[in-house]
């Protein structure tokens, strides 16, 4: 790869809003190489709040910009998509595996 491609890696996440507590949690890898797991956020799921404090976990966890990171699917659901540029599956899930 040269240093013009970026590398993208896809997240399924299920979120559980009104949590005690951030995490992120059951990191695994799909058969159709995307990761899943589960995020408990303190936030409440209105006016984006849920889905900005998400994005700044992630992007905190994984070592990434907030800005690197993009919401696909789900913006008003529990279940969303996920995008994270400039990390790749295995990187990310090794992350996922040690801080989850």
């Amino acid at each position: 790869m040269n240093k013009y491609e970026k590398t993208t890696t896809i997240f399924v996440i299920k979120v559980m809003t009104n949590s005690s507590s951030n995490k992120l949690s059951n990191a695994k890898i799909n058969d159709d190489n995307t990761i899943a797991l589960k995020a408990y956020l303190t936030a409440s799921p209105e006016k984006g709040k849920a889905n900005a404090s998400l994005i700044k976990m992630l992007s905190k966890t994984l070592g990434i910009r907030k800005a690197n990171i993009e919401i696909l699917r789900g913006h008003t659901s529990d279940k969303k998509i996920l995008s994270a540029l400039g990390i790749d599956r295995m990187g990310a899930y090794e992350i996922l595996q040690t801080t989850c």
